[in-house]
This record gives C-alpha cells, structure tokens and sequence, in this order.
C-alpha cells in the first residue's frame, strides 16, 4: 500500500475468532483482549496491527469488519 496513493480509506475483513477464549459473556470488544492461538486467527490479528501502526503513522483511516462464524444445517 502506498502511502502516496489516493485510497481515503481501506475496508479489512477480520473474524470474531481474533479474542480467542473469552474472559467474559458477553464479550465486549473494549475491554477483551487479542488472544488468539491459531495460526489463522493471530494473522488476522497482525493484519489489524498493520492498519493500526498504519492510521498512526500516516493517517490513513480503515474500518475493521470482525464477522462471526456462519454455517449451515448441512454442516
């Protein structure tokens, strides 16, 4: 990404699984912290990491989409 470019705002699919094991029901995204254990989930969460030291750094401002995990009956 460059910091030259147009882009006003970058948009970042994430997961719910980026807290981990809950410390509280229901969780709260202030107050929970990223303990994720699973390769996956800890890349999600270097990803949100990277848009973060971005904003700070440049000012570049993004949005963070944490979608839960959606099956089906068929599975």
């Amino acid at each position: 990404m460059s910091k030259n470019s147009v882009v006003e705002r970058v948009f970042y699919s994430s997961w719910s699984e980026v807290y981990g094991e809950p410390f509280e029901i229901p969780q709260n995204e202030m107050t929970t912290p990223l303990n994720s254990r699973l390769p996956y989930d800890i890349m999600k969460n270097v990803g949100e990491a990277f848009f973060k030291a971005y904003q700070r750094e440049y000012g570049l401002d993004y949005t963070i989409f944490r979608f839960l995990y959606i099956w089906t009956i068929s599975e």
